[in-house]
C-alpha cells in the first residue's frame, strides 16, 4: 500500500507545482508594468518607523531555522550533483563568490609573467607630453560625434508653453512651512483613537489639504513642457566640447607640434603586440565582488544566503537539535564541507587583502587601457585625415553666452521637474486622504485605516522636503523672454546643426584614432601615478595563489563526489525545491539583515541630500551638469530605499509572539499575503565617479570630509544584497514548497515512519477511504462468486450425465474414462494444474462416485466435496500454508518483527491508526 501512497503523493506534487506555476504567471503579468511600493514611497530622511517597529530584537527563532535547513538541504544536494555531473564545479565556486563561471575558467588560466611583460611596455613607453592638448581635442571631438548621434530636438515645447513655465515662479511654499504632518503620522500609528484625537486629526488634514491645494491649481502641463527640454542636457554637452575644441586645425599647428604628435602615435605601436588579458577583466570583477555585491543567479547554491560563508556555518548545523529533529538522516556524510569552508575561507582572505575602492579604480583603468590597445594603431595619414575632416566641419561660430545659457536653462529644467512633480504627488496623496479616508476616520477607525494614513503622511512629508528645498521658485530662470534660440534651435542655429551633422557623417577611421589619442592620454595617467601600477601588481600576485586554491577547492569537490553517502541517492528530488526554498528563505533572512541597518542608510540619504544641495549652490554649470551625468537621480534611489523598508518591516512585524518560533509545517504562513519586492540600486561604480570628480574639483565648495563619509557609508551598504525582486516567485510558491519539501524528508526515508508520521491530510483520509470501500466490495462479492460457480458446475455434471445416459460419448475418450477420486484431487492440489486442462475442461467429463470419499488430511477438512471437484475442474493456487510473501514485513511496516501470516489484515491495519498503512496481503484463507 506505501507504493499506492506514493502515487497518490507524486499525482499531488504534480498538480500542486502545475498550479503553482498557473499562478506565478499570472501574478508576474499582473506586476509587470507596476510596483505598488514605488508608488508609495517612504521619507529618505526618517526611517524610525523601521527601528520602532522591529526594534533592536534579535533574528526571530523561525528564520535562523529555516536558514539552517536551507543550508542543509544546499548541502545534501551538491553531493548528488557533483556525482551525477548535473552541478558544474566552476558554477559552485562562481555562486560561492557571487561572481561568473566564466570569471572562473578564466582565473585558472592567469598568466603572471603576461602581466609583468604588460607592465614594463607601458613603463618604457616615452610620451612627449607636448601635445596633450591635441589628444584630448581628439578624444572629445569623437565623444560629440558620438552623442550628437542621440541627440533628438524634434520634440521641444513650443513657444507658449515655454513662456507658461514663467508661472512657476510665483509659487510659494511657505505654505507648507508649518504644517503639523508629524501630529497626523503620530495619530496614524495608534491602535485606537478617542474622540478629541479624531476632532484633531481631522482638523489637521483639513488644514494640510487646503495648504496644498493653495501650491498650484494643475501642475501636469508644466511637467510633460519641462520634460521635453531633457535633451538640453545633451545639447549643452556638445557645445561644450565644441566650444573647448571646435577649431582643431592640423594645419596651424607649429611644424615641431607636428613632430611630437606623429612621434607618440608612434610610441603607441610598441603595445600593438600586446592583447587585452582574458584574466585581467576578471581580477576587477573578484575585486570588486569582495567590497560590493554582484548579483548573480543562485542556480545550485540558494541555501547559501551569504554565499562561501555559510558553508563554513555547516559544521555547527549538522549538530543542531532542531536541524536533527527534522532530518532524521545522518548528516554527518557532510563533512567534506568542513574542509570546503576552509579553502573557501582561504580564497576569499587572498583577495579581502586587495580589495579596496582604489585598487578596483587602477585596475579598470589598466583595463581600459587594454581594450584601447587592442582597437589597433592607426596610421599617420589617417591621424591627419581625420583631423582635416574635423577642421572643414566646423564652420559654426562658437556662441559661448548660447552655451552657458542652454546648459543653464537644462540644469533648472532637471530641478524644477523634481519641485512640480513632488506638488503633482502631494496633491494625489491629499486626494486619496479626502475621498477614501477621512470620512471613515473615527473611534471605531480600523487599524488597517489608520496604517494607511501613516504611509500617505509619509509619502507626503517626503514630497514636501523635495518641493522646500534648495532654491525658492523664484530663483529658477527659465529666459522665457529669450527663449527663441533654445526652443528653435534648428531654425535658429542651421551652422551649428550642419557643422554637427557633418562631424557625425565623417567616413573616416575616426574610432581608431580617438582609441589610440585616449590611450596616451590614461598612459600619460600611469606613469604620473605610481600608485596604480603598485595596486595592479599586488592584485596579480593575489591572482597567482588564487589559481592554487582553486586546484585543492576542486579536489574538495572530488572528494565529496567520491565519498557521498549511498542513501543520498534517495533524496534525488531535493534538487527540484532546493533553489525556490533557498530563495524563499533568502528573501526572509535578507530582510531580517537589511531591516537592521536603517540608521545606516538614513544617514546615506541625509549625506547625499546634503551634497546634492552644495553641488547646487555651486555656480559652475559645466561641473554642476558633469557631477549629476554620473550621479543619477538620488530622489529615485531615496524613495526606492524608502519603499523597500516599508515593505520589509510589514513583513518582519508579523513574525512576533507565537510566530517566533513556528514550526516547519507552519512555517508557509508567513509567506502569505506578500506584497511585491522592491528593487534598490545604489548606483555604485557611477555615484562613486561622480564622488571623485566633487573631490578633484578645485572650485565647488563641497565639504571633503563629507565626501569622505559618504563615499565610506556607499561602499558599505553596497556590500548588502538589495534585489529582492528576483526572490518574488519563490515567495509565492513557498507554501507548495514547503508541502514538496515535507513530503521528500518524511515520506522518501530521511525520517523513519516508525519514529514520526505526517498527520493525514484530507486528501490522504479520502483516499484511504475510498480503498477500504473497494476492498469491502471486493470481500462481499466472494461467496456471490463461488456460489455461481458451484451452480454452473452442477449444471454441466447434470448435463453430462445426461448424454452419458443416452449413450453419447464425448470425443475424447480418455478424458471421459478419466476418474477424480480424493487421492487424485489431493495429488493435483500439491501441484499447478496445467493451462491446457483449464482451456479444455467443458471435454472432461466426471463419473458419478460409486463410493463416499476417503476422509480428508487435517488441512483440508474445510474444502466440501462441491469445492474439491471445482479444484479437480479450473485449478486451483498453492498450498496456503506457503503464501508468496517478501522475505522481510520491513517493506510493509518499516520493523523487523514478521507477523503471522494467518493474521487478517483487518487486525494488521488497526495496529497503528496513525502509522503509515501497512501493503495489502495478497493472500487470505478461504472459507465456506
Amino acid at each position: 500500500m506505501m507504493n499506492g501512497f506514493s502515487s497518490v503523493i507524486v499525482v499531488l506534487n504534480f498538480i500542486s507545482i502545475s498550479y503553482s506555476t498557473n499562478f506565478d504567471l499570472k501574478s508576474i503579468n499582473a506586476n509587470k508594468t507596476e510596483n505598488q511600493f514605488l508608488d508609495n514611497p517612504a521619507t529618505p530622511l526618517d526611517l524610525s518607523f523601521v527601528r520602532n517597529s522591529i526594534g533592536n530584537s534579535p533574528t526571530p527563532e523561525v528564520i535562523e531555522n529555516l536558514a539552517r535547513l536551507a543550508r542543509i538541504v544546499t548541502a545534501i544536494t551538491i553531493p548528488i550533483g557533483l556525482s551525477d555531473g548535473s552541478i558544474p564545479e566552476d558554477n559552485l565556486i562562481a555562486e560561492f563568490f557571487n561572481i561568473e563561471p566564466e570569471d572562473v575558467r578564466n582565473m585558472e588560466k592567469f598568466n603572471k609573467q603576461y602581466s609583468e611583460l604588460l607592465f614594463i611596455k607601458i613603463k618604457d613607453i616615452k610620451l612627449s607630453n607636448k601635445v596633450n592638448d591635441v589628444m584630448e581635442a581628439l578624444v572629445q571631438m569623437f565623444d560629440l560625434r558620438e552623442l550628437w548621434k542621440t541627440i533628438d530636438l524634434s520634440n521641444l515645447p513650443n513657444s507658449a508653453d515655454y513662456a507658461d513655465l514663467e508661472s512657476l515662479r510665483s509659487i510659494d511654499v511657505s505654505v507648507i512651512e508649518y504644517l503639523k504632518i508629524a501630529d497626523i503620522q503620530n495619530l496614524s500609528r495608534k491602535d485606537s483613537l478617542s474622540d478629541s484625537e479624531v476632532k484633531t486629526l481631522k482638523s489637521s488634514i483639513t488644514d494640510l489639504a487646503k495648504a496644498v491645494e493653495s501650491l498650484y491649481v494643475n501642475p501636469i502641463k508644466q511637467m510633460e513642457t519641462l520634460a521635453k527640454l531633457k535633451p538640453l542636457l545633451s545639447l549643452g554637452k556638445v557645445l561644450d566640447f565644441y566650444t573647448i575644441h571646435g577649431k582643431l586645425n592640423y594645419n596651424q599647428m607649429m611644424p615641431k607640434d607636428k613632430e611630437f604628435l606623429k612621434a607618440d602615435f608612434e610610441a603607441l605601436k610598441k603595445l600593438k603586440e600586446i592583447t587585452l588579458p582574458p584574466s585581467l577583466d576578471v581580477v576587477s570583477r573578484f575585486v570588486s565582488s569582495r567590497f560590493m555585491h554582484h548579483q548573480t543567479n543562485k542556480t545550485y547554491t540558494a541555501g547559501f544566503v551569504n554565499g562561501f560563508k555559510d558553508v563554513d556555518t555547516l559544521k555547527t548545523d549538522r549538530s543542531d537539535a532542531w536541524i536533527q529533529d527534522v532530518v532524521k538522516y545522518d548528516l554527518s556524510t557532510l563533512k567534506e564541507f568542513d574542509r570546503l569552508g576552509i579553502e573557501v575561507v582561504e580564497l576569499d582572505g587572498h583577495w579581502r587583502s586587495v580589495s579596496t575602492y582604489s585598487t578596483y579604480k587602477s585596475l579598470k583603468l589598466v583595463s581600459d587601457l587594454c581594450k584601447l590597445i587592442a582597437r589597433g594603431s592607426p596610421s599617420h595619414d589617417e591621424i591627419v585625415e581625420v583631423m582635416h575632416g574635423v577642421s572643414l566641419c566646423s564652420t559654426a561660430p562658437i556662441d559661448i553666452p548660447l552655451n552657458e545659457k542652454i546648459n543653464k536653462i537644462a540644469g533648472n529644467a532637471r530641478l524644477l521637474y523634481k519641485k512640480v512633480s513632488a506638488i503633482h504627488r502631494m496633491q494625489q496623496s491629499m486626494t486619496v486622504v479626502k475621498s477614501q479616508l477621512l470620512d471613515r476616520l473615527s473611534t471605531s477607525a480600523s487599524k488597517a485605516d489608520l496604517k494607511e494614513m501613516e504611509k500617505l503622511m509619509v509619502k507626503l512629508e517626503t514630497d514636501a522636503r523635495i518641493v522646500k528645498e534648495g532654491r525658492s521658485f523664484y530663483a529658477y530662470d527659465m529666459y522665457t523672454s529669450d527663449s527663441d534660440k533654445i526652443i528653435d534651435f534648428k531654425e535658429e542655429k542651421p551652422y551649428h546643426i550642419g557643422t554637427f551633422n557633418c562631424i557625425r557623417d565623417l567616413v573616416i577611421e575616426f574610432e581608431k584614432v580617438a582609441a589610440a589619442a585616449r590611450t596616451s592620454v590614461i598612459i600619460d595617467q600611469i606613469q604620473k601615478n605610481q600608485t596604480i601600477m603598485d595596486d595592479v601588481k599586488n592584485t596579480y600576485e593575489a591572482s597567482s595563489n588564487t589559481v592554487k586554491t582553486l586546484e585543492l577547492i576542486k579536489l574538495v569537490f572530488r572528494n565529496i563526489k567520491t565519498y557521498v553517502d549511498p542513501k543520498l541517492t534517495n533524496l534525488t528530488d531535493l534538487q527540484n525545491v532546493s533553489k525556490p526554498f533557498g530563495e524563499a528563505v533568502a528573501a526572509l533572512v535578507l530582510s531580517d539583515v537589511v531591516s537592521r541597518r536603517s540608521l545606516d542608510f538614513e544617514e546615506f540619504v541625509n549625506k547625499g541630500f546634503l551634497l546634492e544641495n552644495q553641488v547646487d549652490a555651486d555656480n559652475g554649470d559645466k561641473f554642476k551638469e558633469e557631477f549629476r551625468a554620473e550621479w543619477g537621480d538620488f530622489q529615485t534611489t531615496a524613495q526606492d530605499i524608502n519603499s523597500m523598508f516599508v515593505g520589509i518591516t510589514s513583513w518582519i512585524e508579523t513574525i512576533k509572539g507565537p510566530n517566533v518560533s513556528l514550526s516547519l509545517e507552519e512555517a508557509g504562513l508567513l509567506y502569505e499575503n506578500l506584497t511585491n519586492f522592491v528593487d534598490v540600486d545604489l548606483m555604485t561604480h557611477h555615484r562613486l565617479n561622480a564622488i571623485d570628480r566633487a573631490e578633484n574639483e578645485q572650485s565647488t565648495p563641497v565639504d571633503k570630509k563629507l565626501l569622505g563619509e559618504l563615499r565610506k557609508a556607499l561602499i558599505d551598504l553596497s556590500r548588502l544584497d538589495l534585489k529582492f525582486a528576483r526572490f518574488q516567485n519563490s515567495t509565492i510558491q513557498m507554501p507548495e514548497t514547503l508541502d514538496l519539501l515535507l513530503d521528500i524528508l518524511y515520506v522518501e526515508g530521511i525520517e523513519s515512519f516508525t519514529a514520526r508520521w505526517r498527520p493525514l491530510k484530507v486528501l490522504d483520509l479520502t483516499f484511504l477511504f475510498g480503498f477500504l470501500i473497494m476492498f469491502y466490495l471486493s470481500l462481499w462479492s466472494v461467496p456471490f462468486s463461488y456460489r455461481n460457480m458451484k451452480k454452473s458446475y452442477k449444471r454441466d455434471i447434470q448435463r453430462r450425465s445426461e448424454k452419458k445416459l443416452d449413450g453419447e460419448e464425448p470425443e475424447d475418450n480418455d478424458f471421459s474414462e478419466f476418474e477424480y477420486d480424493l487421492e487424485e484431487i489431493m495429488v493435483f492440489y500439491d501441484e499447478e494444474m496445467p493451462e491446457s486442462v483449464h482451456e479444455d475442461h467443458e471435454q472432461i467429463t466426471v463419473r458419478e462416485r460409486a463410493k463416499e470419499p476417503e476422509p480428508l488430511e487435517d488441512e483440508a477438512k474445510d474444502f466440501s466435496p462441491d469445492l474439491l471437484e471445482l479444484y479437480a475442474l479450473y485449478g486451483h493456487d498453492k498450498d496456503a500454508e506457503e503464501p508468496s510473501e517478501p522475505s522481510s514485513t520491513d517493506e510493509y511496516f518499516g520493523t523487523s518483527s514478521r507477523e503471522p501470516h494467518s493474521q487478517s489484515w483487518f487486525h494488521l491495519i488497526s495496529q497503528d491508526s496513525l502509522g503509515p498503512p501497512p501493503s495489502i496481503i495478497s493472500t487470505y484463507s478461504l472459507h465456506d
